[in-house]
């Protein structure tokens, strides 16, 4: 199983930006950038993953894969160093950070049978235990792509529930509404319209702290000054990305438009916690493709979803 570790880069003077230095050899070393040497969107890819707190031995792994392309070397990093997923891989779930408009999901043959059976195998034989797979649907609230902030909302509950209570120290309304998803739990949570349901109105809070207010971690200086470069770098066969197109990926973020791997990056860092994800790996793969895990190395609690494109579903392993 290859995974890596994002963890939030040590703060050493003023600067939140740690500096680039020069390209790795191909013999193996510290995995030092200089991204003046390289094209525009070449740069910020480089600045990405150095802000994003990669291991060394993981950036240089993934250089070395894909000849030292950095745009390239970072979509590895994000999907766990698979390089045979590379070559079944369209990215389609990248392209729609410039996109007007969500692309809707088959949500039936994203997480039918066949991939459900297969998040519950690798469970078993990888982490070694029983999940329950619970697919919550997209809508919670008054939003609709919400399946990853619905997982992330069950999961808190179910293993940090003070994490939840901390992450939203909000109004009246929601702590009541994490409250009771606490006390009534994940599993027995998970049925029901989560447009009018405490999962859902958690799942919303979640989602608004983080791209939905002026406030919004996603927007917030320190986060940006990460996130933007990755998003930035992700330059694949579409127009060029510029901070208004961040600004409105993330007001699509806020209501409709699905989580992608930056998200839940983001989250991971943001809440302290470890979210592992088994993708689904398609018929026409060679071998199955490998589990990602996003967040600090030492974290208390882990949350494990499963994900097709962009489609999350809750492994609840409570005891």
């Amino acid at each position: 199983m290859a995974s890596f570790r994002a963890e939030k880069p040590s703060k050493k003077g003023a600067s939140s930006r740690p500096a680039a230095r020069a390209a790795p050899s191909r013999g193996g070393g510290a995995a030092d950038f200089a991204p003046a040497a390289v094209p525009s969107a070449e740069n910020e890819a480089a600045q990405a993953i150095v802000d994003m707190g990669f291991k060394e031995a993981d950036i240089t792994r993934a250089l070395e894969q894909v000849s030292f392309n950095f745009g390239r070397a970072l979509v590895s990093l994000l999907n766990g160093l698979d390089a045979d997923r590379a070559k079944h891989d369209t990215l389609e779930r990248f392209r729609r950070h410039a996109a007007k408009t969500v692309r809707r999901l088959d949500s039936d043959k994203l997480g039918d049978n066949e991939v459900t059976t297969q998040y519950s195998q690798r469970a078993r034989s990888e982490f070694n235990f029983e999940p329950l797979v619970l697919d919550l649907g997209q809508y919670a609230g008054r939003t609709t792509g919400a399946c990853f902030w619905l997982c992330l909302a069950a999961g808190l509950a179910e293993r940090a529930p003070h994490v939840l209570v901390e992450a939203l120290p909000g109004s009246p309304e929601e702590r009541r509404a994490v409250e009771q998803l606490c006390d009534v739990g994940a599993r027995a949570s998970a049925v029901g319209d989560h447009r009018r349901t405490p999962l859902g109105a958690v799942a919303e809070a979640l989602r608004t702290r983080f791209c939905g207010s002026e406030s919004a971690v996603l927007l917030r200086p320190d986060v940006k000054a990460r996130i933007y470069n990755a998003f930035a770098g992700l330059d694949i066969r579409g127009p060029a990305r510029t901070e208004q197109m961040y600004a409105r990926w993330v007001e699509k973020l806020a209501t409709r438009e699905y989580a992608d791997e930056l998200v839940l990056l983001c989250v991971a860092m943001e809440l302290g916690v470890r979210i592992t994800v088994i993708p689904y790996t398609p018929p026409l793969a060679n071998t199955q493709w490998a589990i990602t895990t996003y967040g600090p190395a030492g974290a208390d609690h882990v949350l494990y979803f499963g994900n097709n494109d962009v489609r999350y579903v809750y492994l609840s392993y409570a005891l």
